[in-house]
């Protein structure tokens, strides 16, 4: 049993890399915190609790020789994952937290641009990294083999699910997905043979 069928059984979460995308999938653990980054100037509170400094440094009269900040400082939305779901935490306009079945769109409803595997971190140890420095294929203790397996199992129970007319959140398909994989020898073999034959 690999590293991410456990991560995925435990209550963990799953951010599969692109298709054709550089490095591995990622499994995020049950309970690991996140943050995501907002673009500079996108209107909202800076962490200080005030305007970005370039906001101010505009504001200011008779600074005509004085240089703006370089960068302004990032602001961030935290979150955490839990059962497989990504809930960003309170602020001071929400009245609960937001819950997604997927990391992107925790992302992009917290106001992220761009490359979404650059703009959201997690928490490892004590220091935050990045999606995009995580999934490189050498920080993942899995290979795309498991992955691969995860994805066949995963496909086989939304067809058994279509076809008894059910629906499960893409959390719980992960996790039933996961103890498939776990269970049964034959997806892993099939993702191995599939993958000798590309």
């Amino acid at each position: 049993m690999s590293a991410l069928t456990d991560i995925l059984r435990n209550g963990g979460g799953y951010w599969p890399r692109p298709a054709n995308g550089p490095g591995r999938a990622l499994a995020i653990p049950n309970g690991a915190r996140f943050r995501i980054a907002l673009p500079a100037d996108d209107g909202r509170e800076r962490p200080s609790g005030g305007p970005s400094d370039r906001a101010r440094w505009r504001g200011r009269r008779g600074a005509a020789k004085a240089e703006p900040p370089e960068s302004p400082p990032v602001a961030f939305v935290g979150g955490a994952c839990r059962n497989g779901l990504f809930v960003l935490d309170e602020d001071a306009g929400a009245k609960s937290a937001r819950t997604f079945d997927t990391i992107a769109a925790a992302a992009e409803a917290a106001g992220a641009r761009g490359d979404l595997f650059t703009a959201v971190a997690f928490l490892v140890g004590e220091r935050w990294m990045s999606a995009d420095a995580l999934r490189g294929s050498d920080a993942m203790p899995w290979n795309e083999a498991d992955e691969l397996a995860l994805d066949i199992a995963a496909a086989a129970i939304r067809d058994k699910l279509k076809e008894d007319g059910e629906t499960l959140s893409p959390a719980q398909v992960m996790r039933k997905a996961a103890d498939a994989v776990a269970g049964f020898p034959y997806f892993l073999d099939e993702a191995r043979e599939r993958l000798a034959w590309k």
